[in-house]
């Protein structure tokens, strides 16, 4: 029986290591898939005790990250829809905008798609944008830690974070109209 609690023990603890890792690919991935600054570490959490919790029955020595960017998604979603079913009316509206529309099940081809999209939208960023974004998704620097080094208060960088995204979301929207207009699909 001994020899079991220390092997889930060293499993535990290899998940640990890996989740910490993929710990700001987790914030990201959280943060796309519910776009409210408030529910980014609620879901973070979550996904760590999910991942674990069943270490046993993942297989550590592969390439954990398509694995967490799942659970990410999947307890995002679910956070997500009943952070949106306790707002207003007016803002579920709102809300329902800012849901991501790439559902889990996209074919890897369609993401692919998506990233040469969002590598284009974000080269016709401004340069200041374009740093941010590096900053902060490609460098793993935390949003308080670049408003402080721009002597900014750090909800004026989760504000331009969020029109950024927008403004990607937007881009890459009309650059999906403008190939479906020119494969030629009926639009209804």
């Amino acid at each position: 029986m001994d020899e079991q609690a220390d092997k889930n023990s060293l499993m535990n603890q290899k998940a640990s290591l890996l989740f910490l890792k993929y710990h700001h690919f987790v914030e990201m991935t959280a943060f796309h898939n519910a776009p409210h600054p408030s529910l980014q570490g609620d879901i973070v959490n979550s996904v760590y005790i999910e991942f674990v919790q069943k270490a046993d029955k993942w297989d550590l020595d592969r390439d954990v990250k398509p694995l967490l960017k799942r659970i990410t998604e999947l307890v995002a979603l679910r956070f997500w829809k009943d952070y949106v079913r306790n707002l207003p009316k007016s803002l579920q509206t709102l809300a329902d905008y800012l849901t991501p529309k790439n559902t889990p099940s996209e074919s890897e081809t369609d993401i692919k798609d998506q990233a040469a999209l969002l590598d284009e939208c974000i080269e016709r960023l401004p340069l200041k944008s374009r740093s941010l974004l590096k900053l902060h998704y490609s460098e793993g620097t935390s949003l308080v830690e670049i408003a402080k080094s721009m002597n900014m208060k750090p909800d004026a960088i989760y504000a331009a974070v969020s029109r950024i995204r927008k403004s990607l979301r937007d881009c890459i929207s009309t650059k999906l109209g403008q190939q479906d207009d020119f494969v030629g699909e009926v639009q209804e």
